[in-house]
């Protein structure tokens, strides 16, 4: 299977998902997971938490973290919670601790589940607004093909009569008139939708504000779980 990780920026933090194409070994989660961590302390802290046989990833690392976590997936035949902490490298398969981790993600892993569905509706959205688009966008060019007849027709000379001239000038006209009409329809049909938008990019933008919170505080919570399982004996260092 490739690993598929992709990252954004949030507010100083990096966010990162791992699309896993299997379904989420425990219901009601996500088939993906989430992690955020300070890109300036990445190399101080990172972590990956492994969960289930459907390879479902969280964590803060780089690709390259991603990679080594996979070939360590490859030895173990549990969960388990691999970290980089000041320069040296763990892994942790104390059930406890896995557990513990688990519920520190669960929020976070929420509200994602939350954003997600809310960008299917922007989306949706979206998708009629390109549709208004696209046709506002035909609408376009047949008035320019009809202000080019116009122009045309001005400058005609030669056998046409007055009345061939007038009523080609009328039909021209009407149909003008008539796609200011649609234009002006579709304008407003846009507007409408670009309505339906505004409350649900500001409810986003909450939820992303809430992203920022809740990660800086996962990641406090990550690594105190970490350090407290180093002392204690609790993981595994690797060379």
């Amino acid at each position: 299977m490739k690993l598929a990780p992709a990252t954004s920026w949030l507010v100083g933090l990096v966010f990162v998902t791992v699309a896993i194409p299997q379904a989420s070994a425990t219901e009601g989660r996500s088939a993906f997971s989430l992690g955020f961590t300070d890109d300036q302390d990445r190399d101080r802290f990172s972590y990956v938490l492994v969960r289930g046989e459907n390879e479902s990833l969280s964590g803060s690392g780089d690709v390259v973290d991603y990679e080594q976590v996979r070939r360590l997936k490859r030895r173990f035949d549990s969960d388990f919670l691999w970290a980089r902490i000041d320069g040296e490298t763990y892994v942790i398969r104390d059930r406890d601790l896995i557990q513990q981790a688990d519920h520190y993600l669960e929020p976070v892993e929420r509200l994602g589940r939350q954003q997600a569905k809310l960008g299917a509706q922007q989306a949706r959205i979206g998708a009629v607004q390109a549709r208004i688009g696209h046709q506002q966008g035909r609408l376009g060019q047949r008035q320019g093909r009809l202000g080019l007849r116009q122009v045309m027709l001005a400058t005609r000379r030669g056998g046409d009569s007055r009345r061939e001239l007038r009523r080609e000038r009328l039909e021209i006209e009407a149909e003008m008139e008539q796609l200011g009409e649609e234009m002006e329809r579709l304008g407003e049909e846009q507007a409408r939708w670009a309505r339906e938008q505004e409350p649900l990019a500001r409810q986003q933008g909450r939820l992303g504000a809430r992203q920022a919170e809740l990660g800086k505080e996962l990641n406090r919570n990550m690594e105190s779980l970490v350090r407290d399982a180093v002392r204690e004996g609790l993981a595994d260092r690797l060379d």
